[in-house]
């Protein structure tokens, strides 16, 4: 009789760690965001045009509320003898909001925090290269498909300042998410 109280109380305590994991939320996450970004130049008219491409890798302590960390290139560009690109390393935080039951539907988002930045440019046979640290922020809209993943359309604000120039780049992107 022991024996089988404890063989059904193990069998009951394993079903319910598997039911305990399904409900577990995802708090780990992984967005990958592809876009277009404009890039201006103090005291230069105009801006240039190019591709933006970054990774966020983040942990939600609440549905609300999480952390981010995130590597991006945000400029590459040759233009009349002039080359160069930005790069930059962040540290943030991120506030979600869905608008559907249990993490799926309809989200708003934004994030604000902490990035260096990395301004590497070439004239003719010179190259030079700075770093800096400025606030960046961004908003987004999107649809969690399902716990696990997620679609996001994505404004973003980062600030380099290599010397005594200031450049902004804004960029618009798609992005992807996986929780885990």
């Amino acid at each position: 009789m022991k024996k089988t109280l404890i063989a059904s109380l193990l069998a009951l305590s394993g079903l319910s760690s598997v039911a305990m994991a399904a409900d577990a939320p995802n708090d780990w996450f992984f967005r990958l965001e592809g876009g277009q970004g404009h890039t201006s130049v103090s005291g230069v008219s105009g801006h240039i045009s190019s591709n933006v491409i970054s990774g966020r890798l983040g942990y939600y302590f609440t549905p609300y509320f999480g952390v981010e960390g995130f590597y991006g290139r945000f400029a590459s560009f040759n233009e009349g003898g002039v080359s160069g690109n930005l790069r930059g390393v962040g540290l943030g935080v991120v506030g979600k909001y869905n608008f559907g039951p249990d993490k799926t539907g309809f989200f708003l988002d934004g994030r604000i925090g902490v990035m260096n930045g990395r301004t590497r440019v070439s004239i003719g046979g010179l190259t030079g290269s700075d770093t800096s640290s400025n606030a960046y922020y961004g908003l987004g809209a999107g649809y969690d498909v399902n716990r696990n993943f997620g679609v996001s359309l994505n404004y973003d604000h980062n600030r380099f300042d290599p010397g005594n120039i200031k450049i902004n780049v804004n960029s618009l992107t798609a992005g992807v998410e996986f929780r885990f």
